[in-house]
């Protein structure tokens, strides 16, 4: 029901994330247990993350993120245009945009 961006860059943060998404399995991933290792494996980070996160509103994500301390980079892309000094291309280009449908 819409999109936002999650800043867990590095691996504390990733266990967080991975807490709260109730998906201890992928912390231990050899694909995603390193920042670098989720860099290289993008896009198979972005499939784990999204089955999970259709699984409940944006709401309801951005609660859970929030209590658990997982940073939200942009709490909604639609409110972009509202901040008056906007991310630059680059960074979110780097971050994982997340669909919850």
């Amino acid at each position: 029901d819409g999109l936002f961006v999650i800043a867990a860059g590095n691996d504390q943060l990733w266990r967080k994330l991975c807490e709260v998404l109730e998906a201890p399995e992928l912390v231990n991933d050899p694909r995603l247990n390193t920042n670098p290792q989720r860099a290289k494996n993008l896009a198979y980070m972005e499939e784990q993350l999204n089955a999970r996160l259709q699984q409940r509103s944006v709401n309801v994500w951005l609660a859970l993120l929030d209590e658990a301390g997982v940073q939200l980079l942009i709490e909604l892309l639609d409110e972009v245009e509202e901040i008056p000094d906007p991310v630059t291309p680059a960074v979110l280009a780097n971050a994982t945009s997340l669909s919850t449908n």
